[in-house]
């Protein structure tokens, strides 16, 4: 399970897609040119070896890749939830810097298992268009060996990025907001609801995790 949230998280960049009023696409158009986009900076990050030979060179091209197609902070916002609300200005932008380098790291320590996997875009089961509100995109996620794992990205059009971002994925069965909500309420609880603490908490863990990474293919390990 631990290995599919992974990977899970790993998705998250596959279905970007930006609308202008001069360039209006189908989503499943721009889908599938994020798939090809992304396993083409795998592929030529992973060395001969399976290993990712300039670990912070991945994570940076990662980080630029993300930013522009990910809601970090609509997302940071849902996680903390009511807490949001009470936080001072000054907690609201440490929990959100450090929420979005927890998925970024997680991101780039997981792009190495997805070599070799296949994402097909696959038919609406919405009865919408795509249009300048918030939209679903559905996908199934085909490893090597052949299971297959169904995907739900749910994304909103933000009008300063000009483009759509993603806000919240379900992959197999696990939703992505609920599952850092709960991490986050979690974190709350064991800091006796000191949010400072939280945040600290919170960093802690997601360095801890990501240092203990090994960034290597799956098939050389």
């Amino acid at each position: 399970m631990k290995k599919l949230i992974v990977t899970f998280l790993a998705l998250i960049s596959f279905s970007s897609y930006s609308l202008s009023a001069n360039d209006i696409r189908p989503a499943e158009d721009a889908v599938e040119e994020g798939v090809k986009m992304v396993l083409n900076t795998i592929e030529s990050n992973i060395g001969a070896n399976g290993e990712i030979a300039d670990q912070q060179a991945f994570i940076d091209t990662m980080v630029g890749e993300l930013r522009p197609i990910i809601g970090f902070q609509q997302i940071a916002i849902k996680v903390m939830g009511a807490h949001f609300k009470t936080a001072t200005r000054d907690q609201k932008i440490r929990f959100i810097k450090a929420f979005t380098n927890s998925m970024v790291q997680t991101y780039a320590a997981g792009m190495v298992n997805f070599v070799g996997y296949e994402v097909k875009v696959v038919s609406s089961r919405d009865n919408q268009k795509n249009t300048y509100k918030n939209t679903r995109i559905y996908l199934d996620v085909v490893s090597p060996d052949g299971p297959k794992y169904p995907m739900v990205q749910s994304l909103y059009y933000s009008k300063k990025n000009e483009s759509w971002l993603i806000q919240n994925i379900e992959f197999n069965g696990i939703n992505l907001g609920i599952m850092f909500a709960n991490q986050f309420s979690q974190v709350m609880s064991d800091n006796d609801n000191d949010l400072d603490k939280a945040i600290d908490a919170w960093v802690k863990s997601t360095q801890e995790s990501y240092e203990g990474t090994s960034f290597r293919d799956k098939e050389a390990r």
